[in-house]
């Protein structure tokens, strides 16, 4: 259950956003949800742990649908919003137990996203 700081900074952090983190279609395209990096009993309602998802790219998330989505891509996702520093990225790497890129190693996002991206009008 949240407390009413943290339905109050989620509530704020869908005002900031208005796109998939993951394929960038508008939230006047798609309903929108707040997706966790990493969750299960150790999920945290925290502002490094959260992304706006539409609702077929959360579904990917969950289902394992192909391609899946990992919380590896999900951090990479936050970081090009700029919201996630190297430490924060190492922190939730001990929670997720997953490899973290680095500028010299970036984690790349499927083909299927990337081709999804373009379609939604992203340039790399």
């Amino acid at each position: 259950m949240m407390t009413p700081a943290e339905q109050e900074m989620i509530a704020e952090y869908r005002l900031e956003h208005n796109k998939c983190a993951l394929c960038h279609v508008s939230d006047r395209e798609e309903p929108m949800d707040i997706a966790h990096i990493y969750g299960g009993a150790r999920r945290a309602h925290e502002h490094t742990n959260i992304l706006l998802l539409c609702r077929k790219c959360h579904s990917h998330q969950h289902n394992g649908t192909d391609p899946p989505i990992t919380s590896v891509e999900l951090m990479r996702c936050k970081w090009e919003l700029g919201e996630l520093c190297p430490a924060e990225m190492a922190e939730i790497a001990c929670y997720t137990e997953r490899w973290i890129f680095d500028a010299a190693n970036e984690c790349v996002l499927p083909q299927h996203f990337l081709d999804l991206r373009a379609q939604h009008g992203h340039k790399p």
